[in-house]
């Protein structure tokens, strides 16, 4: 396993105490409206640029990689009927699993194609929910398990200044979570 020096924050709690909507409604909306709920305290500075982040949300699932890559995806193509966001999610799955390429990787294609293909400022961070991650023992391969953790910590490890994680998973769970 790769330590990581980025940032991966945890949120535990029983089952149907409204981790999802925490985390959506109130952490996410904050970070976008860059204020705080009841608005009494100041914004930090740290969290100043905010609103120009990428909000991914993606659930494992029994394919956590290619939910991974089918959030950026998600993000790169505003049409979901569109042909080439399942060819891009596709491919970038497969190299991601080979380990043809990283997270990193992924994150700099999603820099590339906002200047680029789609001309508009890039996100100067990319806040990635991984919704009832729990998903990952219950539902996950041990394999496709440690590789997606791999994935995730290499690209908190290669990019601490650009990705955030966060996770939410029920507590019978910690242990799992714990052991990985």
């Amino acid at each position: 396993m790769i330590t990581s020096p980025g940032r991966l924050i945890a949120l535990v709690g029983n089952s149907g105490v409204g981790k999802s909507s925490l985390v959506q409604a109130g952490v996410i909306g904050s970070l976008k409206r860059q204020r705080w709920p009841g608005g009494q305290h100041p914004w930090p500075e740290q969290l100043k640029h905010s609103r120009g982040w990428a909000y991914l949300a993606m659930k494992p699932g029994e394919d956590p990689t290619a939910a991974l890559a089918g959030a950026f995806a998600g993000l790169w193509f505003a049409d979901t009927t569109d042909p080439e966001r399942a060819v891009r999610r596709n491919k970038w799955t497969e190299h991601l699993r080979a380990g043809q390429v990283q997270l990193s990787d992924l994150i700099d294609a999603t820099q590339a194609r906002f200047k680029t293909e789609l001309s508009m400022a890039p996100p100067s961070r990319v806040f990635l929910y991984i919704d009832q991650g729990e998903e990952l023992y219950a539902r996950t391969k041990a394999e496709e398990r440690g590789q997606f953790s791999e994935i995730i910590a290499r690209g908190l490890t290669l990019c601490p200044q650009q990705l955030v994680v966060m996770t939410s998973q029920r507590s019978d769970y910690y242990g799992h979570l714990q052991d990985n």
